[in-house]
């Protein structure tokens, strides 16, 4: 049952991050896969290889175990990692589509740990720009950017 759930863990993508995007979605997927490893436990016990099932209440009291140390041990480590990495400040030169969906992927995606600045083009300066603003133009180089105290 532990390989189970370690694969299941596995399948659901929750080793590879470092940063979770809410303690809800997380414990949600742990669920998931605590829920196939009961599946699979049923499984074996149906098809008749007890030697291979465990007794129910260490399963349920494992499940807890993994429901509670999982997504408080995932959290630890992303604020661990975060604070010891800390993020990357990025500056997008023009504001091309390729550059804007850039944008919008790191802002959904902060385990990056990259902070977006903003822009700097020589074009009109829209508002609509995703994860930024235009903070001053190229063609004006011996004046300052507005980056504010986020550098």
């Amino acid at each position: 049952m532990v390989g189970c759930i370690v694969i299941g863990i596995y399948f659901r993508n929750l080793y590879g991050r470092i940063w979770a995007k809410s303690t809800t979605l997380l414990v949600q997927q742990i669920c998931l896969v605590i829920g196939l490893a009961f599946l699979i436990q049923a499984l074996l016990a149906y098809i008749g290889r007890a030697d291979w099932s465990l007794p129910r209440w260490d399963m349920i009291f494992g499940s807890l175990l993994v429901l509670i140390v999982v997504p408080a041990w995932q959290v630890f480590y992303s604020r661990v990692i975060i604070r010891a990495i800390g993020s990357q400040s990025v500056l997008f030169l023009g504001a091309a589509p390729v550059s804007q969906e850039i944008t919008a992927h790191l802002t959904t995606r902060p385990e990056i740990g990259m902070t977006v600045l903003g822009y700097v083009e020589d074009g009109e300066v829209r508002a609509d720009l995703p994860g930024g603003r235009v903070l001053g133009r190229v063609s004006d180089p011996g004046k300052s950017l507005k980056l504010s105290n986020r550098t």
